[in-house]
């Protein structure tokens, strides 16, 4: 860890000699002016300064714009600090806890010149120093409150150093005898997961009796010994993931940590599996074992001894570790890693699992999903059941996803958006490697081939991914319940007679948001398939679940797994006396859940591209949340997705809330909008020094483009300081046809009011007349969140009473 990611031979110029003391440039590969090999000593002067993004030229000591610390051991701090530090503020603390969500510890392997087979996590060369819940920063600097990137303390992270050999087996022997002792004391064992991480830069150095170097005759033991203790993690319940950092990795090594992953039960979702996974069998030898061997030199990495038989480091299997080499790849696999851990936290043991049910024209619909074990694809469900006139359910009429399964490919119709607005079909003809984040047109062949559910790509042959968070919504005639006074042509009556949805006329839809990448309309007559859309952001994120075979260690993956709504609006201008039949639409307006996470905001004004999980001003737009117009409920339109304002950016969080519609007086015109808060986000602002602002907003919406009119945030009261995370309750109290009043409550327990233009309000009542504070402030200890919507009634005295359930 003491080598640059260039590792141990670098290239310099041919005038000097590879020991002289000149403060010359080092160079990762030999070119014009630098073709003189060198051999670095780690425990010498390393050449390991160079750029902030350490390509190179290396020097010794620090020089003009060559000031960085690229050693490998200071490149695997910084990504560390980079996970650690989740809202990105430059520092690590109980904030970053609460938004990312993770349990971690801290078990680091270090040398003591040989093995340690003490068989205790607690004492010896490897050892536990954090334990699973440690505080962020007690991890990373050993301090109860704070760590900043320049932090330094021994017994941790930032304190560590590197020498001698690597007792690779060892350490995650201990690792697992630590993970049994915490499992058999944890309350929550049945239903928490365990995953080990592991970051390392070469091979074991010591097990099986080793030496403590890379070039002993008899390395290929110590291969097979720690595949042998990644599958034992794996058998035991915990997930290996491997992270292998270093250029010009021999390729006994690569194979070897993939191995690791793959018997450790995970996999790169990033990187195609190739390799024969019957390879290498870690049964099929006794524990260090001889071997006949063989030598050779083989993609230059030097003349090598290995196993003529059963010797995982020359049987090639790619596509399973994390491989990095250099420091952004090395903080973008970590990154990876994460998030398919934060993605896997989830067990089950039921055969399905029921998540919501909508009722709706004497009928009910009913989500539910079907877990799988390693399998990034969960069996989706919805089901459609008559009821009698007393409420009894009656046996399922279809199944949504059955019905799918049955429908070929080439017969449905998956769209997506490019560039520009319009929805394009999701097929090969329209869509690249580059947007889907792969490689080859095979790849790209592949992605578009399961998705679509053609059988040459899709093995069981079922199409219809998890439900898990979002509730089925049905679109159905526009109401007959609402009676636009206002209006002297009654244009809202003429919409509603040219727009009858029926299950007879198969013009109504059930809509539900699916862990499969797409939000589904099924027709409620039969079940079958109107159409399917697929977010632009999460396009790159589909080859993660993906798959032609069977995989072994794919994490479940989140979609559109956030909340829907449908509603009719006006989208005219004016005072709305004299409204447009043509100016009425029905929008479907959704958000993502949880499954925006790392694409939430992005470089391109079409969330295609250049994605991060937090606003930054090379990343301004927010893909959170699509409107699409179905008015024609069986063909689509892209409508706009919010722009999430000047100055409001850093209050958005992840798009949780569910949007509810209505109608405000603005300077006397009316104008149809969209109520909506601003997501979750786990860490509060309590701590005001340390204030992660994501999701502590309140905006209203214009419908007719997606900008954002009016909002809330904590420049308006430093008292919100939690997530809005739940539905807006709105109402309109005066009985003017127009909302005046919104109530919304916080992951705090706190719940806010918000004030709008009223009938007995001037004509020149506009957006700066509206007001927010809180209506009810929670005691300042035990949090208890709101998650939904609060309700509002009024009693017989025109008492308006405000009600709520917490967490």
């Amino acid at each position: 860890m003491l080598w640059t990611p260039a590792g141990q031979v670098m290239y310099i110029s041919s005038a000097y000699n590879c020991d002289t003391s000149t403060n010359i440039p080092f160079y990762t590969d030999s070119g014009t002016g630098h073709t003189k090999a060198c051999t670095i000593d780690p425990y010498g002067s390393v050449p390991k300064y160079s750029n902030a993004s350490c390509s190179g030229p290396f020097y010794r000591t620090a020089t003009t714009g060559y000031t960085t610390n690229c050693s490998r051991l200071a490149i695997a701090k910084r990504a560390v600090f980079a996970i650690l530090d989740d809202n990105k503020n430059g520092s690590i603390s109980s904030q970053d806890e609460k938004s990312l969500n993770i349990r971690f510890g801290y078990m680091r392997f270090t040398a003591c010149s040989s093995d340690d087979l003490g068989g205790s996590y607690s004492s010896g060369c490897n050892k536990l120093l954090k334990p699973i819940g440690s505080s962020y920063s007690s991890i990373y600097c050993n301090s109860t409150t704070s760590c900043t990137p320049t932090s330094s303390a021994s017994g941790s992270v930032s304190g560590e150093t590197a020498s001698d050999g690597t007792p690779l087996a060892s350490a995650l022997n201990e690792a697992k005898l630590y993970l049994d002792a915490h499992k058999a004391t944890d309350p929550a064992a049945a239903c928490r997961s365990k995953f080990v991480l592991l970051i390392t830069d070469g091979a074991d150095t010591f097990a099986c009796g080793g030496g403590g170097t890379e070039d002993q005759s008899d390395q290929y033991k110590r291969r097979r010994a720690v595949v042998s203790r990644a599958k034992a993690l794996a058998d035991a319940g915990y997930k290996l993931y491997v992270v292998g950092f270093g250029s010009g990795m021999p390729h006994f090594l690569r194979h070897t940590l993939n191995w690791m992953a793959y018997y450790g039960g995970t996999d790169n979702p990033l990187v195609d599996n190739a390799g024969a996974v019957t390879g290498f069998d870690p049964s099929a030898n006794a524990a260090c074992a001889a071997s006949t061997t063989g030598d050779h030199n083989i993609e230059g990495d030097g003349t090598h001894t290995y196993a003529l038989t059963n010797d995982p480091g020359e049987n090639p299997l790619i596509g399973y570790a994390f491989l990095a080499s250099n420091a952004e790849e090395l903080t973008l696999a970590l990154k990876q890693a994460v998030s398919e851990i934060r993605e896997a936290n989830y067990s089950f043991s039921l055969v399905s699992v029921t998540s919501f049910r909508t009722q709706d024209e004497n009928h009910l619909f009913e989500a539910s999903f079907q877990p799988r074990s390693n399998d990034p694809f969960w069996l989706g469900h919805l089901k459609k059941f008559s009821l009698d006139a007393d409420g009894n359910v009656g046996d399922p009429l279809w199944d949504a996803g059955t019905v799918l399964a049955s429908t070929p490919a080439a017969n449905r119709t998956l769209y997506t958006l490019i560039s520009g607005t319009d929805l394009v079909p999701f097929q090969t003809s329209h869509v690249t490697k580059e947007i889907l984040g792969v490689t080859t047109d095979a790849q790209r062949d592949l992605v578009v081939g399961f998705f679509r559910g053609e059988p040459a790509y899709n093995p069981d042959d079922w199409k219809l991914g998890d439900i898990y968070h979002a509730s089925p919504v049905t679109v159905a005639s526009p109401s007959k319940y609402f009676n636009d006074l206002r209006d002297a042509n009654r244009a809202f009556v003429s919409f509603r007679e040219s727009h009858p949805r029926t299950s007879a006329n198969g013009q109504r839809i059930v809509l539900a948001s699916a862990n499969d990448g797409q939000i589904h309309a099924f027709r409620s007559s039969d079940g079958t398939e109107a159409w399917s859309f697929i977010p632009p952001n999460l396009l790159s994120k589909l080859k993660n679940i993906a798959h032609a075979s069977h995989p072994v260690g794919y994490s479940h993956q989140f979609f559109v797994d956030g909340p829907i709504t449908v509603a009719d609006a006006w989208l005219g201008s004016g005072d709305g006396r004299a409204k447009s039949a043509s100016d009425w639409a029905t929008l479907l307006v959704f958000g993502q859940g949880r499954g925006a996470n790392q694409s939430l905001w992005s470089s391109s004004s079409f969330c295609s591209s250049g994605f991060s999980t937090a606003y930054s001003a090379d990343t301004p737009h927010y893909c959170g949340y699509y409107a699409l117009d179905v008015t024609n409920t069986t063909n689509p339109a892209f409508r706009w997705r919010i722009q999430p304002g000047t100055g409001l950016e850093a209050s958005w969080g992840d798009p949780w809330s569910r949007m509810t519609i209505g109608r405000v007086r603005i300077n006397g015109n009316e104008k149809w909008v969209g109520f909506i808060g601003g997501g979750y986000n786990a860490s509060d602002c309590s701590d005001p020094g340390d204030c992660d602002p994501r999701g502590k907003g309140f905006f209203v919406v214009d419908l007719v483009d997606g900008t954002v009119l009016w909002g809330f945030t904590r420049a308006a009261s430093s008292d919100l300081n939690f997530s809005l995370v739940g539905p807006p309750a709105i109402v309109d109290t005066d009985y003017d046809g127009f909302i005046d009043t919104a109530y919304l409550g916080d992951l705090g327990g706190n719940v806010w009011r918000f004030n709008f233009c009223r009938e007995a309000s001037p004509s020149t009542c506009g957006l700066s007349d509206w007001t927010g504070s809180r209506l009810y402030a929670a005691p300042a200890t035990g949090d208890r969140p709101i998650f939904t919507a609060v309700a509002v009634t009024q009693d017989l005295n025109a008492s308006l009473w405000v009600a709520w359930g917490t967490g």
